[in-house]
């Protein structure tokens, strides 16, 4: 764990923070589930024990023996008053205060702050596991609330329900588990902070908070009452719009003002559904871009956008009102990745790139925009376009990148900008490698991580301020 540990949350005996992953305390290597809350964390082992570590001030660690804070993972028993004794855990999940776990014998307990009533009992805090009635097969939790299928797998929610995150049709706290209102069975069941989702087949049903047309509903108000969502692709997603592949039909949704979305017209509008796009191909990959989207079907390699910095790779800059998709190539490429604002692709070996290149990101030596993919010096296996620079491995196993450079991030111990691909040591078992906005990070064949360039977050996992060159990572 790492990060905050002001309460003792990263499990390894201290309440100082890390920028490191430092292993929880003991030694032991058999750990099978681990689930964060706000301010503690618990994991469950190979033998079905359970453990938690962190704050306790509201009883989320439920062990008797533990104060107001555990710096060691403290092992988890039912209450003594339980007859049958000791359990094997199968699941747990954590809300901001509590905690939330479902033995082998299927019996659901809870602990900890119980304000809104997300233990499923009353609305008082309990300091050691409390049973909950039922049986129950699955369960997760949103900040003061859970949610659970039961042995029938018919799903109930309890505590907050402020933002109708229940799903029970109203916005009052429910104590106890309340059914949704939907006819199950269900097979999954998952919850955001304030909204939740069941599955069943491709079906899906969804409720709670909509500001943002996270429901995928045509809409930005909240759902009190689930309303049934049919199919729908599993998204790849970019900052403000989204594109998934289902049965080789393709879908887009979300932000559209630069045309990203490929419906034919640019517009600040949103788009609130998946819209198919382009349904007279059979498409088999998708790939997104911060204001474009590329992807491959039976026809080839095609992109869409307004074409800002000639994004489309057609020989044209100019911008249009109107983006459907264009095609770039008859071939489709073994590899595809988008930048911010540039495209690479990779076509029998052939790199190729195009678009923006105001620090070199294209790597054909210049700072001057590409309308047109430009291929790239050398035989490549793999590519990563980053926000502005572009990292590739050879089909030799060396690393090179190239473009922007302010923090170090194409990893050749300077910050100037390298408008060619540059050599990254000489190294020739580098797997795979991924360029992010001001850092990048590639593993060896050996399984070796390292990363270098921006680490003002704490991005490279070593606890320095920021690296130019390769640094390992623990």
């Amino acid at each position: 764990c790492w990060g905050d540990n002001r309460v003792g949350q990263l499990g390894n005996g201290t309440t100082t923070r890390s920028y490191l992953g430092v292993q929880l305390g003991g030694n032991e290597t058999d750990w099978s589930t681990l689930s964060a809350g706000q301010s503690h964390a618990c994991g469950v082992r190979a033998d079905g024990s359970l453990w938690c570590w962190g704050d306790n001030s509201r009883g989320a660690v439920p062990n008797p023996n533990t104060g107001l804070v555990s710096s060691l993972p403290s092992l988890i028993s039912p209450s003594a008053a339980d007859s049958l004794g000791d359990r094997a855990w199968s699941s747990v999940a954590l809300g901001a205060y509590h905690t939330c776990a479902i033995d082998d014998l299927h019996h659901l307990w809870c602990a900890g702050g119980s304000a809104s009533g997300q233990l499923g009992r009353d609305a008082i805090s309990h300091l050691g596991p409390t049973q909950v009635d039922g049986r129950w097969s699955a369960l997760d939790a949103g900040p003061a609330f859970t949610c659970a299928l039961d042995d029938a797998s018919e799903a109930h929610c309890w505590g907050n329900n402020i933002e109708s995150e229940l799903g029970n049709g109203s916005s009052q706290d429910q104590l106890e588990p309340t059914p949704i209102l939907g006819p199950g069975p269900w097979e999954g069941l998952t919850v955001g902070e304030s909204t939740g989702c069941v599955r069943r087949g491709s079906s899906r049903i969804r409720w709670g908070l909509n500001s943002y047309g996270e429901l995928g509903n045509n809409g930005q108000s909240r759902l009190p009452i689930p309303e049934q969502i049919d199919g729908g692709p599993w998204p790849t997603a970019a900052s403000h719009h989204a594109c998934g592949i289902s049965s080789e039909v393709l879908s887009c949704w979300g932000a559209n003002n630069y045309g990203q979305i490929g419906k034919g017209m640019v517009t600040t509008a949103n788009q609130l559904t998946p819209l198919v796009v382009a349904s007279a191909y059979r498409w088999m990959r998708i790939t997104v871009g911060r204001t474009h989207t590329c992807g491959v079907n039976n026809d080839g390699l095609y992109c869409w956008c307004n074409n800002a910095d000639g994004l489309l790779g057609t020989g044209s800059t100019a911008s249009l009102t109107s983006a459907v998709p264009q095609k770039l190539s008859a071939v489709q490429p073994e590899a595809l990745t988008l930048g911010e604002n540039h495209s690479c692709a990779i076509l029998n070996g052939t790199a190729s790139c195009w678009g923006a290149n105001n620090h070199g990101e294209i790597g054909n030596r210049t700072r001057t925009r590409a309308p047109v993919p430009v291929p790239i010096v050398g035989s490549w296996r793999q590519l990563s376009a980053g926000t502005t620079h572009t990292c590739g491995i050879s089909t030799t196993g060396m690393l090179s990148c190239w473009g922007d450079n302010e923090w170090g991030q194409v990893g050749d111990g300077t910050i100037a900008d390298r408008l060619e691909p540059t050599l990254i040591g000489s190294d020739m078992d580098w797997d795979h490698v991924v360029a992010a906005k001001r850092h990048t990070c590639a593993r060896k064949t050996s399984g070796e991580l390292w990363c270098w360039g921006h680490n003002l977050n704490g991005e490279l996992g070593d606890g320095r301020a920021w690296s130019r060159a390769l640094a390992r990572v623990p």
